[in-house]
């Protein structure tokens, strides 16, 4: 990931809007941003706004043989990649050292939460021999 710079003007605007209680888009600084969810027009592809922040989304799954250490569980995966465009720092292609870690992130989160039941993904439970494996 290339490193940004930031230069004494941006530095100096940041710090005089932060003194200043400003936002660039408006808000109070408890001020929460809109959330806003659209489905796409295939199956498992959501867009996730914040603001002016967008996400897009797509969720795949196939079944698999589940992993010899849990049987009786399926897997949920995680891959972000992320965009040159909202960042110069980003670079197409290749998963940067940030995107790593905000995957690895995730699905610590989610596992440690115990938020999405993997037991619920196994489809042949008694014999262990076919499970989903979910990719976000």
């Amino acid at each position: 990931m290339k490193s940004a710079k930031t230069s004494n003007i941006e530095k100096d605007f940041v710090l005089n809007c932060i003194k200043k209680s400003k936002r660039l888009d408006g808000r109070q600084p408890y001020d929460i941003r809109h959330i806003r969810v659209s489905f796409g027009k295939d199956r498992g592809c959501c867009q996730v706004q914040l603001g002016d922040t967008r996400v897009l989304c797509q969720v795949s799954c196939e079944i698999v043989e589940p992993r010899q250490n849990r049987p009786t569980e399926g897997g949920i995966y995680f891959n972000v990649e992320l965009s040159p465009m909202a960042s110069p720092t980003f670079e197409p292609g290749r998963q940067s050292e940030f995107a790593v870690e905000i995957t690895r992130l995730l699905e610590r989160t989610v596992r440690d939460s115990r938020a999405i039941d993997t037991e619920s993904l196994c489809i042949i439970a008694e014999i262990g021999r076919a499970s989903c494996r979910e990719r976000v």
